[in-house]
């Protein structure tokens, strides 16, 4: 039984492991200064750490995905990267609903692709 989950321990302990660096290189708990825009570690963080663990657990995607998991393992990667340079830009509001309008159709066109295409049969 061990055998069937350690898997999924390992990938849970991948991403809580990658988050909590990122996390703590963002905050720096060891400088008694707070630092000025910390936001883009928890973004690199669960971003990546999913990113990885999803290619331990699923295996690492071609490039260019195909499918919809491939797909999932690709935007996990591009949120990181724009969350955490969401975090560091000084104005937010006119690129906030850019970018968050952008991610919000790529993610359903990306992993729903093979059922638009060849039907819902």
């Amino acid at each position: 039984m061990l055998q069937a989950i350690l898997p999924s321990i390992i990938g849970t302990l991948l991403v809580t492991t990658l988050s909590a660096v990122f996390l703590a290189l963002a905050w720096k708990p060891w400088q008694d200064v707070r630092p000025a825009k910390p936001g883009w570690g928890a973004a690199l963080g669960l971003g990546m750490g999913y990113a990885l663990a999803h290619g331990y657990l699923v295996g690492w995607p071609a490039l260019p995905p195909v499918t919809g998991k491939q797909w999932v393992f690709a935007l996990a990667l591009a949120a990181a990267v724009i969350g955490s340079v969401h975090a560091l830009v000084a104005d937010k509001r006119p690129a906030h609903f850019g970018l968050c309008g952008a991610m919000a159709l790529a993610v359903p066109i990306a992993t729903l692709q093979s059922k638009l295409q060849y039907g819902w049969e």
